[in-house]
């Protein structure tokens, strides 16, 4: 069985909700005002953003639901992706302009890099050869190389022409997916470094801060503002549902199956448990100002030895 974690901007802590019952089972308390959060890609450990100016970053084991160390010597981290072998997290930051390598072996900030702007969601693209930070008020992507640390291009050439938050890739990695001004979805095309497509208004607010990928990169949910929009990367389509209107929703994970997402709602004060199609089937209360979200990877299968008699 998988396991959610939630962190919990308002006090503190992160809350582990397990997905069978779909409950709290246990209160982990970090450090102040936390924001991202993402498990490694082994499962054993949940690494968590704390947003304060003398930043660190918490490392939980989900063996224990104990935090097993704490990075320090990052300023402000909001969020936080790991390259796809797990050997190297990057942490950005949405107030200085640094972007943090960080070795998951040692737990120490390899080296960081100026990308000139500060930024908000962060993303891996699936060959593992660059990370995307998508910079907000400079209206574009960066593009990050994972081997040479260095900044390789910024995404697309043109502005986009308002702020950017979320951030995700095709399956191949060719073309790259941000939100921006008119609330809509872009594709930016990364050989002719121009935007190919615009799919239309996602129906929310401006500020698309959550976004997860199914396993197959077909389809990238957008969440804000109690809207889920499905955006069909192939098909360029773009399915928006209302699924709690008015409320600030953001941190977002889709379970193993793909069949259901869990949405963290500051407003409410609780995380929601709903369909990819917006259904919404449960809600968890008893989180302060959830921010980020998590979910470990399915456990491996059991082999059942059978004996014939």
């Amino acid at each position: 069985m998988s396991t959610v974690y939630v962190s919990n901007n308002g006090n503190g802590t992160v809350s582990v909700v397990d997905t069978g019952s779909n409950t709290i089972t246990g209160t982990i308390t970090v450090g102040s005002s936390p924001k991202g959060i993402a498990v490694t890609p082994d499962g054993s450990q949940v690494w968590v953003c704390n947003n304060v100016s003398a930043g660190s970053v918490s490392v939980i084991s989900t063996s224990s639901n104990t935090v097993i160390a704490t990075i320090t010597g990052i300023s402000y981290p909001a969020s936080i992706c790991f390259t796809r072998d797990g050997l190297y997290a990057f942490v950005g930051s949405d107030t200085v302009t640094t972007i943090y390598k960080i070795s998951v072996s040692s737990r120490t900030v390899v080296t960081s890099t100026n990308i000139a702007n500060a930024y908000y969601g962060i993303t891996v693209d699936p060959t593992n050869t660059y990370i995307y930070p998508v910079v907000g008020g400079a209206y574009q992507v960066k593009e990050v190389s994972i081997s040479t640390d260095t900044l390789n291009a910024t995404r697309p050439s043109t502005l986009l022409g308002g702020y950017a938050y979320a951030i995700g890739t095709d399956s191949t990695g060719a073309n790259i997916l941000a939100t921006g001004p008119g609330e809509n979805v872009y594709t930016i095309n990364r050989s002719s470094n121009t935007v190919t497509y615009t799919y239309g208004s996602t129906g929310m607010g401006s500020s698309q801060y959550g976004s997860v990928s199914n396993s197959t990169f077909l389809h990238w949910y957008v969440v804000n503002d109690g809207v889920l929009a499905d955006v069909l990367v192939n098909s360029h389509s773009l399915a928006p549902h209302t699924f709690a209107s008015g409320h600030t929703t953001g941190g977002v994970a889709i379970t193993n199956d793909d069949a259901h997402l869990y949405v963290a709602d500051q407003t409410a004060n609780s995380l929601i448990y709903l369909t990819v199609n917006a259904v919404v089937t449960t809600t968890i209360t008893g989180f302060s100002t959830p921010w980020g979200v998590a979910i470990t990877p399915a456990p491996p299968a059991t082999m059942q030895l059978v004996m014939l008699t």
